[in-house]
This record gives structure tokens, sequence and C-alpha cells, in this order.
């Protein structure tokens, strides 16, 4: 309407994912596919955000630039990044958009994992022959630190994060030979990891992860900072570790040791042996499905509610499930 624009209504513009074809919703933050086309190229508006970050200078803001393997590589869906910040007492490490704190730690272990699963398999199916000799020769389950990030830099182009999935965009490109390791040929042609795929123009490969955000618990030990994230199958094995733990206090408890010896037995809280034991008593086939692996992918926490909140069998099934049984 004739208005001049002020800062806080350009930077708004500037972010809002409608130009690139989604809708956030403004109660949750959460980015959904639109019913229209966009008009901005998304790597235009990629790069928008990552200028915008960049040029934030606000006190309030801690960016911390060293000592994070994924700087500038993290994005959500609607293309917003990821920055890096420290807690000031505990100077846990984060990457960080508003109402998301993804560990540092995790996020680098899982990345790495899945980078070596990628240089372990036959990468020659969907690389192309020069290529995949140059990946061929890193050895990267050995490299510092500082080189596994300098690879890093080479191979991912961008990492977008959605509730419940990490998709990595690795560029089909040669690693350089300061990169590569003299005398070392990686011996493992595995077959491909699942869900990893090159992209249409054959650029870059796609690959995948499901992961659960899963509340600190005494069973996880991982980094400090907060919440963790984890990949299915570390989920999974959390789950059959923490049902273990509540039949061996069932077991203790069962057999005539109050809840105060067994906390001195077992050097825990009172409170864990409360939590973990209530886990005994859950229903035969939601316990006959975590121990199989085929149970959906809840967190820990989530378990623990459902245990102290129901002694039904059917109830919880009902919540564990998500559907009436």
């Amino acid at each position: 309407g004739g208005a001049l624009f002020c800062p806080h209504t350009l930077n708004n513009l500037l972010r809002n994912p409608i130009y690139i074809g989604k809708i956030r919703n403004k109660k949750t933050n959460e980015i959904y596919d639109g019913l229209h086309d966009g008009i901005v190229p998304p790597a235009v508006f990629r790069r928008t955000q990552e200028i915008l970050t960049e040029n934030n200078n606000r006190n309030t803001t801690r960016c911390v630039h060293g000592q994070y393997m994924l700087h500038h590589k993290i994005f959500d869906m609607a293309g917003n990044m990821f920055t890096n910040k420290t807690t000031q007492k505990s100077q846990a490490r984060y990457y960080f958009r508003p109402g998301i704190y993804l560990p540092a730690g995790d996020i680098e272990r899982i990345t790495c994992t899945a980078i070596q699963e990628l240089l372990d398999s036959d990468i020659r199916a969907i690389v192309p022959g020069d290529i995949a000799q140059s990946w061929k020769v890193v050895d990267f389950a050995n490299m510092m630190y500082d080189d596994k990030t300098k690879l890093l830099g080479t191979l991912i182009d961008h990492i977008t994060y959605t509730s419940g999935r990490i998709t990595y965009y690795i560029r089909i490109v040669p690693i350089a030979d300061e990169l590569r390791t003299p005398g070392y040929t990686n011996p493992n042609n595995n077959a491909t990891p699942d869900a990893t795929y090159p992209n249409a123009d054959g650029t870059m490969i796609i690959m995948e992860r499901r992961v659960v955000i899963n509340n600190r618990v005494s069973t996880n030990r991982y980094e400090a900072c907060g919440n963790n994230i984890l990949t299915i199958k570390e989920n999974k094995i959390g789950l059959m570790r923490a049902l273990a733990y509540g039949w061996r206090y069932k077991n203790l408890y069962e057999q005539g040791l109050t809840i105060e010896e067994i906390t001195k037995t077992e050097h825990k809280a009172e409170r864990r042996i409360y939590k973990y034991m209530a886990l005994a008593y859950l229903s035969p086939k939601i316990v006959t499905d975590i121990m199989d692996a085929t149970a959906p992918a809840i967190d820990l926490q989530s378990l623990f509610t459902i245990a102290a909140k129901h002694m039904d069998f059917k109830e919880q099934e009902k919540e564990f499930y998500n559907c009436n049984i």
C-alpha cells in the first residue's frame, strides 16, 4: 500500500516458504507442500537463508563456527538453515532453528555412519568409475576430526531435517588427493544402503535415514545435550535394553528385596527403579514386537508413559500402536 518495508517485515518476507510452493503451520512451525507452484527456485531460496544467517549480527545470537562438522549444511524442509549454538553452562553443542535443537554429537555421529556405509558399498553401481575409485581410497573411519569435516564439506551439498527423517544430498564429485589415504583401498563392496539412490539428473546421491528423538534417560550414553537423536536401529536396541532393566528389577523385587534394597544394590535412584520396573508389566504383544524389532518407532520416554499410565493390556496396545485393537 505504499508503506516502507521495515527490517522485520522484509526478513519475514525473505524467509517465507510460500514462495517455493510450501506452507508453514503457524502453530507448530511445520512445513507442508502447498497446492500452489513456487515462484522462486529452491536453490535461490536456500542461498537466501544462508545470507540472512551470515548477516545476522545480533548480540543475542550465538553462532559458533569451530568444531562443527556440518556448518551451514543442515536445513529444514522450508530451506531455513540451522545455525551452530552452544549452551553457556555445559557447552553442549547444537544445530539450532527456532523451536528445534538438534544435538550436534548425535547428528554428526549418524552422518559419519551414513557416509561410511556409502563408502563401504559397491558405489560403482551408482557413481562413475573414476569418481568411485577416488572414494575407495579414502580411509574415512581413521581420519582426524578436521579431515572428516573437510571430506563432508566436499561430499555433502546439504542436509534436510524433518521430524523422523534426515535426508542427505551427496555430490557425485572426486575427492581431492589431500584427503585420500596413500596405500589404502577400501576392501568392502557391500550392497547399496537402504533408501539410497541417485537424483534425476545423476549429479547427487540421495540418502534417507529415519530417526527418533528420544528424551534423555539413563540407559543412553551420548553427549549431554538435551534430547538424543537415534537411528531406528539404535532406538530399538535402547528399548530392548530398557526391558532388560525392567525384568531385572522385577526379579530382584520378587526375590524379596525391597525397593530401597534394590536401589542400594543397583546404585540407582528409586525413581529409576520404579520407571523401569513398570516396563516388566507391559502387554506381551508389545514386548514381543519390541524384542522382534517389529514395533513402531516409539521413543523410550513414551514407553515409560504408557507403562505408568495403563495397567490394562488393551489400553497399552491402543496407545502404543496408535489404533483401536
